[in-house]
């Protein structure tokens, strides 16, 4: 167990223990960790030329339990990000963190931008039981949060942010939590789940689905604005022993909630609304079992500029939810 300083500003002088010599590189830090416990922290920018790749991390054929925490100025840990920035030329598919071959790694205040691949990337059976807590990806070229396997499962994802992306918001997270996330502006869907539990997450104005999952639950999120053609739904359930609970679906480009034939899609408490091809699609082998709402004020505080809080008189703002016996 150690502790190592990043600053691209250091000296760069290993062991890399304190922010005199610290690392100029979040990857010289990662390359040093061995074993369980280390912890990394990290402040300021720093220019990527390539991928953070932590199949490069001495810890043998797995990384236990180490965490990257970004700090400000002073190395205080008060949600200051310490950024990767691509720069939008560090390489011809290159993500700015690759999370192959490792497991159980914690990323904290950690801002991932302008990558030409995806912010977050990842692949293979060691990529999962990653932590995410308020970080960041915008404005890359590919997906923002990518597990980009299905053996990349197991993470959590809270208080995060994907914005402006060229593809998904989040995509490939298996098995995954997602909580108070935002998926915003990006250039296809939102959420791209398998088997996820999103709670109180924000989809808005993404280019298409806003959440669509193959499994899994989608509870007190707001989905606003999102498609760019009657087929994106707000919310999209296309496989078995999927749910959409109190979320609020509003002003979408196609339907605000569908489910699909033959699957079970359960919607109970939601509020839909202005949706351009119809509120609910629910074709057969869909369950809803009621409680939804299609009428009504919207109630957000200032959508205009994104204050996606509800107002006092906001339909089902406060809404008794009973589930079935």
């Amino acid at each position: 167990m150690a502790t190592y300083y990043v600053d691209p500003a250091g000296s760069n002088t290993a062991p890399y223990d304190t922010w005199a010599n610290a690392a100029t590189s979040l990857q010289t830090a990662v390359s040093a960790c061995s074993g369980t416990g280390n912890i990394i922290y990290a402040r300021g920018t720093q220019t990527l030329t390539g991928s953070i790749d932590f199949a490069s991390a001495a810890s043998g054929a797995l990384g236990f339990y180490n965490k990257i925490i970004g700090c400000n100025a002073s190395g205080d840990n008060d949600g200051t990000y310490f950024v990767l920035d691509g720069n939008n030329s560090n390489g011809a598919s290159a993500a700015g963190i690759w999370s192959s071959n490792r497991t159980f790694w914690w990323l904290e205040n950690i801002h991932v931008t302008r990558c030409l691949g995806d912010g977050v990337g990842g692949s293979n059976s060691y990529a999962n039981s990653w932590v995410f807590v308020n970080c960041k990806s915008s404005s890359n070229g590919g997906v923002g949060f990518n597990g980009n396997s299905a053996a990349s499962t197991s993470r959590i994802l809270y208080k995060c942010i994907s914005l402006n992306n060229g593809g998904n918001g989040y995509s490939n997270n298996r098995s995954s939590l997602l909580m108070f996330c935002v998926a915003k502006g990006n250039g296809a869907r939102g959420f791209n789940g398998y088997g996820e539990v999103f709670y109180d997450c924000l989809a808005v104005n993404n280019k298409a689905e806003g959440i669509y999952t193959y499994g899994g639950d989608i509870i007190n999120c707001v989905v606003d604005g999102n498609g760019t053609t009657s087929t994106h739904a707000g919310i999209d359930l296309p496989y078995t022993r999927t749910s959409a609970i109190g979320c609020r679906v509003t002003n979408q480009t196609g339907i605000g909630i569908r489910t699909s034939a033959t699957h079970l899609g359960l919607t109970l408490h939601n509020f839909v609304h202005t949706c351009s091809a119809g509120e609910f699609n629910s074709l057969a082998g869909a369950l809803a079992l009621g409680g939804d709402t299609i009428s009504g004020t919207q109630g957000y505080v200032d959508r205009v500029n994104g204050d996606y809080n509800l107002t006092a008189d906001a339909t089902m703002r406060r809404v008794p939810v009973t589930l079935p016996e």
